[in-house]
């Protein structure tokens, strides 16, 4: 009774609702798809162009620096061991440390070097000399200077001790794993040689010794 007594939909109403949802899907889409290329498409190219020309300037830098870097050093060579590689990178990173410390020292001198001849070839009066306030910045300026230069070779030296002890530390390893490890025909040719034993052939007893037939004993009958 319920169910009959309720109101029925008719087929057109359904054909209604069901053309007007299609509609919305529509428009929705349509407006996603010009949203999409109208907004979102130029809104990604622009960040893409943008991006790269901020990062353009340096990978150019990068690009530049490291030609430069091979075309002084020249092209690193190639090792067959893990062990070779890391004994090289040692070696430059060391002799980088100096190069920087150098670097640095020799731009010192220069710099504070040429304040400190202009600042006197401007002056006549000795006694006005120490009234002008350029005298201080330049005093300032050396001392401070000073302090950094101090502190870049006290860190050198840590640097250096440090790879000492590590490389101090390597070497007992290695000796360590080498004294551990059996020695073998093959290794022993290469330590000592194939032919570390060749004066031996020249001595009457060796080749006595090597055209000697092997003497075997023969049991008694008694036993």
């Amino acid at each position: 009774m319920d169910a009959d007594a309720r109101p029925r939909k008719r087929k057109n109403e359904d054909s209604r609702e069901s053309w007007f949802s299609h509609l919305l899907r529509f428009l929705w889409r349509a407006v996603a798809f010009c949203f999409r290329f109208g907004v979102v498409a130029p809104a990604r190219g622009l960040w893409r162009v943008t991006l790269w020309a901020v990062k353009a300037p340096f990978r150019a830098l990068g690009w530049l620096f490291r030609s430069l870097i091979l075309l002084i050093n020249g092209r690193p060579p190639e090792f067959e061991t893990a062990r070779e590689r890391e004994i090289y990178r040692r070696v430059k990173r060391r002799y980088r440390r100096r190069n920087r410390l150098m670097t640095h020292l020799f731009a010192f001198i220069l710099i504070l070097g040429t304040a400190w001849i202009s600042w006197l070839a401007s002056l006549n009066d000795w006694a006005y000399r120490w009234r002008e306030p350029y005298t201080g910045q330049v005093i300032a300026f050396t001392l401070l200077w000073a302090f950094f230069l101090i502190f870049h070779y006290v860190r050198y030296r840590m640097s250096e001790s440090e790879d000492q002890a590590l490389e101090t530390a390597l070497e007992r390893e290695y000796e360590r794993e080498v004294r551990s490890r059996p020695v073998y025909y093959e290794e022993s040719q290469e330590y000592y040689g194939a032919d570390a034993y060749d004066h031996l052939a020249d001595e009457p007893a060796f080749e006595e010794r090597l055209t000697e037939a092997p003497k075997v004993k023969r049991r008694s009958s008694s036993s």
